[in-house]
Parts: C-alpha cells; sequence; structure tokens
C-alpha cells in the first residue's frame, strides 16, 4: 500500500512539474497577445472594415450591438437580484436582532452574484454555528432566513433575467441549467 501510495504521489508531481512551464508558456502567451490586441485594437477593426464585405462588417457591428446590449440588460438584472437579495437578508438580521445587519446584508449580496459561492455559503455554515452555540432561536431564524433567499431567488432569478434579456421566465430557466451544467 506504501509503495503503491509513493508510485502514485510521484507520478503526480512529476506531472505537476512537467505541466508548469506548459501553464506558464500559456499564461505569458495569453498576456502578450491580449496587450497587442488592445494596443492595436483600432487597427485591426479599421484592416478587418477595410478588407472584409459590407455585408460581414455590418453583421458583425450589429451581433457586436446586441451582445453589448444583451450584456448590459444582463448586468442591471443581477443587480436587481442583488439588491434583492440585499433587502431580504437586511430584514432578516434585523429581525433576528444581529448586529451590522446592513453591512453584512450588503456582503452576502456580493457574495450572492457569483454562481458557486452564494448566500449559501456565509448563511449556512452561520446557521450551524448559531446552533452549536445555543442560540436555537437565532438558529432557526437564520435557518428560515436562508430558504425564504434560496426560494425567492428560486423564483425570481428567471423572471428578473428574462424580462429583461427579453426571454420567457421558462426559456430563461432553461438556459441557466444548461449554463450551469456546463
Amino acid at each position: 500500500a506504501v509503495s503503491r501510495f509513493s508510485v502514485t504521489a510521484v507520478t503526480k508531481l512529476t506531472s505537476l512539474a512537467t505541466s508548469i512551464p506548459n501553464a506558464l508558456l500559456n499564461a505569458a502567451i495569453c498576456i502578450i497577445s491580449t496587450i497587442f490586441m488592445a494596443t492595436t485594437f483600432e487597427a485591426i477593426i479599421r484592416f478587418l472594415k477595410k478588407n472584409l464585405p459590407d455585408k460581414v462588417t455590418e453583421t458583425a457591428g450589429y451581433v457586436v450591438k446586441s451582445f453589448r446590449n444583451v450584456i448590459m440588460k444582463y448586468g442591471i438584472s443581477y443587480l436587481i437580484i442583488m439588491l434583492m437579495t440585499f433587502g431580504e437578508i437586511a430584514i432578516g438580521l434585523l429581525i433576528i436582532g444581529k448586529p451590522h445587519a446592513l453591512l453584512i446584508a450588503a456582503l452576502i449580496a456580493v457574495f450572492d452574484i457569483f454562481p458557486i459561492v452564494g448566500a449559501g455559503l456565509i448563511l449556512l455554515p452561520w446557521t450551524v454555528i448559531t446552533f452549536i452555540q445555543g442560540n436555537v432561536l437565532q438558529g432557526i431564524g437564520m435557518a428560515v432566513l436562508y430558504v425564504v433567499v434560496i426560494i425567492v431567488r428560486q423564483i425570481m432569478e428567471p423572471r428578473v433575467v428574462g424580462r429583461q434579456v427579453g426571454l420567457p421566465p421558462l426559456v430563461t430557466l432553461a438556459c441557466m441549467f444548461v449554463g450551469t451544467s456546463l
């Protein structure tokens, strides 16, 4: 068992050691190409407009404009969701009697925007710790608060995002599911 572990450990370390130079080279190429693209962006656009057919440049312009529009609407929808989450958590923490409720609610609302982090990464451990400390009533309040935040988010996110982007809520929900799965 020890020899198998040693072989596995050496194999993994060797694989890691050999992948580091490749990762550094890829990072360097990415950084350098990004700098080149950023400094010559206007020249690249002029070159493309000059050498591509008008139909292609018009279509590309439309795609870029539409993409910017969707990203802006998507950002607005998540700002709305973040404000809703802030309001729910602030009211819940004030009812529970937690100090600095508004600051904590703002921080949790910001964390809630990130898909993997979410409000649960803060509220669930906090709820468990509250129960462990013997504050059963506050623990129940924290658990109810977490459930409310999750339910409201699950109901409202497809509606808010769909309304902003211009998609029906069911289509938005399906897109979110596929995106999360990917």
